[in-house]
Formats: structure tokens, C-alpha cells, sequence
């Protein structure tokens, strides 16, 4: 059968699921390193007005946004992706990268809590536990790398790393989906598409 990726933004929409025998888990995308060889001028560009975020992705990328917009949060996500835009056993290959934006306090409450613990300390909040993996600056704005631990809950999704970047009214945060091997395969297309992330106005 097939197996929907359950995205972290899902967890607010979520009622009932069973984890399949073979499930594809979410891992952190790299920090954007130098001297990448990946030619990037034929690259797509996502921008979101409403937003005012820019990012590009490669040519071969889709949109494959399913807009899920959660209004008791004010969040929405975006999603592209090498594939179909669902990771299942018949898609192995396939990654997506999920942006997600967040202008409610909550998540500045999220981001400031995390922010003035050190690498490796914890705290938990909603029985997810979250530990801080370290302090960032991405597009020139402050950002954290860290995990979120939902184990204490019934959900399909084992220890997501992330990056949270802090904007002027809003946070996001990039989220890399997919197998293990396929994940590994894109490491470096994911450093590029994250040092290309910028505000716009």
C-alpha cells in the first residue's frame, strides 16, 4: 500500500494513522558548505509573496505543494520535491523539502526558548521533547538546527531534525523528507537550495 509522508505541520490536522513496516523518516538538512560544484543558474525560483521569502530549487524539482494551512496557528506549508510528492516504497528516490511558516507567537516562543539553551540541552513542551543542536545564521537572520522527539506521541515520525530561522514576524522552518539513502544522495542539492534562501520585501 502506499505511505503518505506525515509532515510536522500535519501533526495539528492529525486523527489516525498506522505506521508501516518500512517508513521513510525526516532528517536535517545540511548547513549550505563552499565550494559546492552544483551549477545552479538554470534553477527554478519559489518565491511567496505573502510571505516575502525567496528560494530556488533545481529544474528537474516540482511544486507539489499541497497547501495545508492550519488558521488556529497561523501556519501554511509548501512543498518541493525530486518526485511525486508522496515518499512511498514505490517512490524510494523521491525527497521533499517542506518549508513551513509560522507567524503566531507560539513559534517565537519556540525559537526564543531554544535559543538560550546550549548544544545538547532539552526541554519539553506538549510531551515532545526538543534538544538544541546549535545556533545558525541563515539569510541573515538568526536561525537554530535541532530535534524534535515525538515518541511520548502515536505518531509516525522518529526524531526529525530541523532549521528554524527567525524572521521579523515570522519563523520558518526547512524540513528534508525522505528515505535514508535517498536523503544522503541529495545532501549537497539541499546545502544549495538552503544558502539560497532570502527575504524578500
Amino acid at each position: 500500500g502506499v505511505l503518505l509522508v506525515f509532515t510536522i505541520s500535519g501533526f495539528f490536522l492529525w486523527q489516525q494513522s498506522q505506521p508501516a513496516p518500512e517508513q521513510p523518516v525526516v532528517q536535517q538538512p545540511p548547513l549550505p558548505a563552499g565550494g559546492s560544484t552544483i551549477n545552479t543558474s538554470d534553477w527554478q525560483t519559489y518565491r511567496n509573496d505573502e510571505f516575502g521569502l525567496e528560494v530556488k530549487y533545481p529544474v528537474d524539482w516540482q511544486n507539489t505543494t499541497r497547501e495545508q494551512i492550519n488558521q488556529a496557528i497561523q501556519a501554511k506549508s509548501f512543498h518541493l520535491s525530486n518526485g511525486p510528492g508522496v515518499i512511498d516504497t514505490a517512490h524510494k528516490g523521491a525527497t521533499t523539502l517542506e518549508i513551513h511558516v509560522r507567524s503566531d507567537r507560539g513559534s517565537r516562543d519556540l525559537f526564543d526558548k531554544l535559543f538560550i539553551l546550549t548544544p545538547g540541552e532539552k526541554f519539553e513542551q506538549s510531551k515532545i521533547v526538543y534538544t538544541k543542536i546549535d545556533n545558525l545564521t541563515i539569510a541573515g537572520s538568526p536561525a537554530i538546527k535541532y530535534s524534535a522527539d515525538f515518541s511520548a506521541l502515536p505518531l509516525p515520525i522518529l526524531d526529525p531534525m530541523q532549521i528554524i530561522v527567525k524572521g521579523e514576524n515570522m519563523t520558518v522552518r526547512f524540513t528534508f523528507i525522505g528515505y535514508p539513502d535517498a536523503v544522503e544522495k541529495n545532501k549537497e542539492i539541499f546545502d544549495q537550495i538552503l544558502a539560497t534562501f532570502r527575504f524578500v520585501p
